[in-house]
């Protein structure tokens, strides 16, 4: 396969499935090369999303250190892109990793950025619903202009001519 990119995705999947399989030792194998490949291809969504498996992975396991500095790593490249929807997903995991451990006012701090981010997520969609609307509005008035302008030619064309 010549695209690293799809690569990188494919072997980070692998990682999930084999997560949700128990197998944890080839999961890591899949994340660690996964996570190889798309460090040396420079693609910070993959590499965001294998560090977020391996948080997940390590959390399984209660290291909640090991699995927090890959939140971590994960959180700097999803702020660097200003993803609110992948921010959410790494913030609700690192609520989950706290909690696994009880500890739940470290727990509650997350919680509270995942609920930031889904209410960002929300204002972001209204606004672009508004400005999808307000476009849509000007379109439908500027026809109704342009037909009433066109209206008002053909009856001053039918006038002369009378």
């Amino acid at each position: 396969i010549s695209d690293s990119s799809s690569v990188g995705h494919t072997l980070c999947e692998l990682g999930e499935l084999y997560f949700e399989l128990n197998d944890f030792i080839t999961c890591k194998n899949y994340f660690n090369e996964s996570l190889s490949i798309s460090v040396d291809n420079t693609d910070e969504i993959n590499e965001s999303r294998t560090y977020m498996g391996l948080g997940r992975l390590y959390t399984k396991f209660l290291d909640i250190d090991k699995a927090n500095s890959y939140l971590e790593k994960a959180t700097v490249l999803a702020e660097k892109r200003s993803s609110y929807k992948e921010l959410g997903r790494i913030y609700k995991l690192q609520y989950e990793s706290y909690m696994a451990v009880g500890k739940a006012l470290n727990a509650k701090k997350y919680l509270n950025k995942h609920h930031d981010c889904l209410n960002m997520l929300i204002h972001i969609e209204e606004e672009n619903c508004l400005k999808t609307f307000t476009s849509i509005q000007f379109d439908v008035e500027k026809e109704v202009e342009n037909s009433l302008h066109l209206d008002k030619d053909t009856f001053l064309i039918n006038t002369k001519v009378a």
